[in-house]
């Protein structure tokens, strides 16, 4: 609900931000992958330009909406996301999120970077800390279970919500 009954902005309305179709797992039930599954090897034209994000950022920031939450595919395939979050905390944004599944975020400079550029939380889609669940699944196996938990232990490690 964007309007309260008074009729001003519902100070919790936010915005949800598709910026990667590409994904790193293929998961059985995702909505996403209905249209399109891409992989890494065809990721060109398969993300939102940067521009295009920067003019919906502007137009949400005129709007006073300032929860914004980043989603895809998977957006930490993008090596660009940390510009994508400086430029959401650049317009005013004070809740900045990304829905991720975490494996990229085995890194922990790329979290430390995420942080600084202006991450204040995630949505983790984590489906099982069973193996054989877990790469059911996602149609992952070779560790990715255990990229995916470096990735979540990162995050709170650096203070990210998840």
């Amino acid at each position: 609900m964007l309007k309260t009954e008074s009729g001003g902005l519902n100070p919790r309305a936010f915005a949800k931000i598709d910026i990667e179709q590409a994904c790193n797992q293929n998961c059985s039930f995702c909505i996403a992958k209905q249209t399109l599954w891409l992989t890494h090897n065809e990721l060109e034209g398969s993300r939102m330009p940067i521009e295009n994000i920067q003019k919906l950022l502007e137009e949400l920031s005129t709007r006073n909406i300032r929860h914004v939450v980043f989603s895809g595919g998977e957006p930490t395939l993008r090596k660009d996301l940390p510009q994508v979050l400086s430029l959401a905390r650049d317009f005013g944004f004070v809740d900045i999120g990304v829905e991720t599944n975490a494996v990229m975020l085995s890194h922990g400079e790329l979290v430390a970077e995420l942080k600084d550029a202006g991450l204040t939380n995630t949505f983790v889609s984590f489906h099982s800390h069973r193996e054989e669940v877990f790469s059911k699944v996602t149609g992952c196996s070779g560790g990715e279970l255990k990229k995916a938990k470096a990735g979540i232990r990162n995050l709170l490690d650096n203070e990210i919500s998840v």
